[in-house]
């Protein structure tokens, strides 16, 4: 982890024990490049949908990893870029895709479509090493 003015980076195990600790790291960064405590606490539970995800899903083994990098933007915005080493996940496209209405009968995805809502944008890329997640939260 490291730290400057307008960024942080940080890489944690895809480990349920450290979801926690991973999520108010994610969201004191936060508040430290300018959020409101609201702001900062919207952009830790979309981060800990995701990392639970990239856990529950990533299969990427025991070398499983989670990267994150936070950047303050010139418009006082925080831009999240995260990404794992696991198999290929479309967030965005699998929020659209599933409904999350047990009575339609396709159950699941809730945690995704909430960090979507949290969020100002959300953008998904796969890439050579795994899936990255870019998203900008400000304090609307």
């Amino acid at each position: 982890m490291s730290a400057s003015p307008k960024s942080r980076f940080g890489t944690f195990p895809c480990d349920l024990g450290e979801v926690s600790t991973a999520a108010r790291w994610v969201q004191r960064q936060g508040a430290e490049l300018g959020l409101s405590a609201a702001a900062a606490t919207r952009m830790a539970v979309a981060f800990e949908e995701l990392y639970a995800n990239s856990i529950h899903h990533g299969n990427a083994g025991s070398n499983a990893s989670v990267r994150i990098g936070l950047e303050r933007q010139r418009d006082g915005s925080i831009r999240m870029d995260f990404r794992d080493n696991g198999i290929y996940f479309d967030p965005v496209r699998d929020a659209e895709r599933v409904t999350g209405d047990p009575i339609a009968g396709a159950v699941g995805g809730v945690g995704v479509r909430l960090a979507i809502n949290l969020a100002r944008e959300m953008r998904y890329t796969r890439e050579r090493d795994g899936n990255h997640v870019m998203m900008v939260f400000d304090d609307r």
